[in-house]
């Protein structure tokens, strides 16, 4: 039981924020290219 309502609140939680998640991945997600882009140019010099 008390794993179901965690659950239920995971799903509440990720329906309420769930577009501020996907901002937060996605902005984690540029700046990991960005610092791998960053590194190959570094080396490049």
């Amino acid at each position: 039981m008390n794993r179901d309502s965690t659950w239920y609140r995971k799903r509440a939680e990720a329906a309420s924020g769930g577009d501020k998640a996907a901002h937060f991945a996605v902005k984690i997600s540029l700046w990991v290219i960005f610092a791998a882009n960053d590194s190959k140019i570094e080396k490049k010099r």
